[in-house]
Formats: structure tokens, sequence, C-alpha cells
């Protein structure tokens, strides 16, 4: 190792910054004079980032980007320069770029989970789907990643996957309204709907047959109803909403008890 770039790196590990930073800059002007590629784009990036002279360490980590010199590092450091700045696209690409020049990089899993999370923020459904699955499993079993893998899946129209997060949030927080909600509401549909079904099938045919069929339905009908009760009942107590309330009350409404239905329908107003 030269002497110079030794102490430069002593003197960054002693927190003078400044001073490291001088003597690396002083190397890569010289060797831009030659026309030639600086090893010392990422450190004198690092030591313009302690100083806060963020915009002259992204200029050296661009450099170094192209160059035979680049690190791991110099990408992370970029992405979060990016991060700062607030340029989801950038910090991106940046992103991007440590995966496809060091894919075994030691950082990969995290680099992995911010992807993730960017390309949820932006709307990239497709994109959060395939990274989903490079995701480790600590990863995927936090509740924060599979709140964002359901926002993933509604969006897809994965209505059966959906249901399958919402249980599995539920087992990491019973507290957790989205999924309460949704399973909740999902419970009423299937309901509501089959409810809907057999009493106009009575009504076009008011036979004993039919009727005995219709209470056969009810008993299914009511139990289908209870588990969306159960679900919304416990939302509403997390958190008090209005539209909970609606469907609180057509719920008793529907399993006749009045009392209840006019409770929560006055919540709703």
């Amino acid at each position: 190792m030269g002497k110079t770039k030794l102490s430069a790196l002593q003197l960054y590990q002693q927190g003078a910054y400044q001073q490291a930073l001088t003597i690396w800059e002083s190397e890569i002007t010289a060797s831009e004079k030659k026309s030639q590629e600086s090893e010392f784009y990422t450190p004198a990036a690092f030591a313009a980032l302690k100083l806060g002279q963020n915009d002259k360490a992204l200029i050296w980590l661009k450099k170094a980007s192209y160059s035979p010199y680049v690190s791991d590092s110099t990408f992370l450091a970029m992405a979060d320069i990016y991060q700062q700045k607030d340029n989801l696209s950038l910090e991106m690409l940046a992103l991007q770029d440590y995966l496809n020049k060091f894919p075994q990089g030691t950082k990969k899993n995290q680099v992995n989970e911010r992807l993730f999370d960017i390309y949820v923020e932006s709307a990239n459904w497709q994109l959060a789907e395939e990274k989903w699955n490079t995701l480790t499993a600590y990863q995927r079993s936090e509740e924060s990643n599979l709140l964002s893998y359901f926002d993933v899946s509604q969006a897809l129209m994965a209505d059966i996957r959906c249901d399958s997060i919402a249980i599995e949030l539920l087992q990491i927080n019973s507290d957790q309204v989205i999924a309460l909600n949704w399973l909740g509401k999902k419970y009423y549909r299937l309901a509501e709907d089959v409810y809907q079904k057999e009493m106009t099938a009575y009504d076009q045919n008011k036979t004993r047959k039919q009727y005995a069929h219709l209470l056969e339905q009810l008993d299914l009908i009511t139990a289908d109803f209870k588990k969306s009760l159960s679900y919304l009942k416990t939302s509403y107590e997390v958190v008090p909403d209005a539209k909970i309330a609606l469907y609180l009350s057509y719920i008793y409404n529907r399993l006749d008890d009045k009392q209840k239905a006019s409770y929560y329908g006055h919540l709703a107003e």
C-alpha cells in the first residue's frame, strides 16, 4: 500500500476527514490529468460525505461506478444520497446496479428489501411481486413487509392470496385492522350474496321444498355473517370507523338483532 494512500486512510480512520479528503482529492486530480481513472474516487466520496459535501461525493461516486475501482459500497453510498434527496428513481437504479455488479454482496438482503419497498411505493406492482420472492424468510414474515405484499396482491387482484396474507397478519398482530377488514368484508359479501340469491329464489318459487332449502342455506349464511361480525367488531374496537359501523349495522340486521343494528347505524351517521 502506497504511503499516500495509507496516510490518508489513517487520517480518515482518526476522524480527520478534511485532511484525508485533501490528499485524496489531490491524487484524483493528478490521475485525471493523465487521463486515468483514480482508485480514490470512493474513499474521497466517503470523506466528503462525512463533511456533509454530498454533491461532491456524488460526483466521485458516479465516476467510481464506471471505473475498475467500483465497490459495493459505491452503489450503497449513491443510493443513500438519492434517498436523502428523495429521488426514488435514481435510488432504485443505484440499488439495481449494486445487485447487477455484486449479486452476492454482503448487503444483498437489505438491498432486496429496500428495492421491494421502492417498487411498492412507486406502484411497480409486477416488479414488487418478483422482488418479494428474493426476500429472506424472516423479511417475508415481518408485519410491515406483509402489509406491503398485501397491497401488491390487491393491486394484482390476487384475492385468494390476500386471504392468506390477512390470516398470517392476524397471527402476528390480532388487532391488524387492514387484515380484519379484509376478512370481515369477505365473509359479509359471501353471506349477503347467498342471502340475496336464496331469498330471490324463494320469492319466485314458494314451495315447501324451496322453503326447506332456504332454511338450510340460512344456517350457512348466518355462520358467515357471524364470521364477518367477529372480524369487523374487533376492527371497530381497535379503530372506530363509521364505514365499519355501517357494516356492523347491516350484519346485526341480518342476524335479527334490531337493537344492535340501530346502535351501530347511529354510529355510522
